[in-house]
């Protein structure tokens, strides 16, 4: 019985941290209660779903270890239209030094500067097997922007405040509704974008714009700029730098609008729950575990 009851306690474990690394790892978006404006600028309460880089968590583990200093922040928010999304970033010491207009054909590239490349699939990319690259791996550069399964774009700025941005997979950023800003200030690279769900749509493969709907979404953010093919990169979701698998992108739920407790006025937590939950559940299985055993020893 002594077996039985380790067993038990193992298996409980297991199952409570399995649960509750899920439950860290999944990204629920929610609905905007009202819409961000794309000026630039992060407001207060702007976004309520708010993103910080965390090297425990496997969305952000190809995120160069240099970049964890800058602090580097997604927010993100959604309504029947679009998805709204921000990223921040300390600046860097050097600023922004790159100012060729040859950026898609001659180095230094687009991404090369200080920039934020975003990719997105129009469904849960675990979902589709279309999505899996055909050696299991990377998919070919050329397959991939003609598979028109994902979208991929970048969005930076030039040192004199000009914008910038550039399509790679598909055409976001020509959609008449695409709206983005780039600015620096106050110590501080912003990135704003307003993406139009039916930018993202596939053909007859739309987006489920409704609260539980998912996509696949990925970036990756240039925090120090490219030189000598070396930069600091912060990472967030997988599939989208070095290689491109569709598979591998980060899946965001939609959500309703948060809740507010009535009690205080403030948001209700967004982290935790599930491990609370789990934590509990697997304390009075465990319970129940020692009162079978104890029975069995009569």
């Amino acid at each position: 019985m002594k077996k039985a009851f380790v067993i038990i306690l193992a298996a409980m474990m297991v199952l409570t941290f399995a649960f509750s690394e899920s439950a860290y790892d999944a990204v629920n978006v929610y609905k905007a209660k009202t819409a961000p404006v794309i000026d630039g600028v992060v407001s207060s309460e702007e976004y309520d779903t708010v993103l910080t880089y965390d090297a425990d968590n496997t969305l952000w583990e190809q995120t160069d270890d240099e970049a964890s200093a800058y602090d580097c922040t997604i927010y993100l928010a959604w309504d029947e239209d679009y998805l709204y999304f921000a990223f921040t970033a300390k600046s860097p010491a050097t600023g922004r030094t790159f100012s060729n207009t040859d950026f898609l054909a001659t180095p230094p590239y687009i991404f090369d500067r200080l920039s934020v490349m975003t990719a997105m699939t129009y469904t849960d990319p675990a979902t589709e097997v279309k999505f899996i690259p055909e050696n299991g791996t990377s998919w070919d550069w050329g397959k991939a922007a003609n598979s028109s399964w994902a979208r991929e774009w970048t969005i930076s700025m030039q040192p004199n405040g000009d914008q910038l941005n550039a399509n790679h997979f598909g055409t976001v950023t020509t959609n008449a509704n695409f709206s983005y800003k780039v600015a620096s200030a106050n110590g501080l690279e912003t990135y704003e974008q307003r993406i139009p769900w039916a930018a993202i749509d596939d053909g007859d493969n739309k987006v489920n714009n409704t609260v539980g709907g998912k996509v696949g979404f990925a970036i990756v953010a240039v925090v120090e700029e490219v030189s000598e093919n070396s930069g600091l990169y912060c990472t967030f979701g997988k599939g989208i730098n070095e290689y491109k698998n569709f598979a591998e992108y980060a899946t965001l739920t939609l959500a309703d609008e948060k809740p507010a407790d009535e009690s205080t006025g403030t948001e209700t937590p967004d982290t935790g729950d599930s491990f609370a939950f789990f934590a509990i559940f697997g304390v009075v299985a465990l319970a129940a575990a020692v009162v079978v055993v104890k029975k069995a020893r009569r």
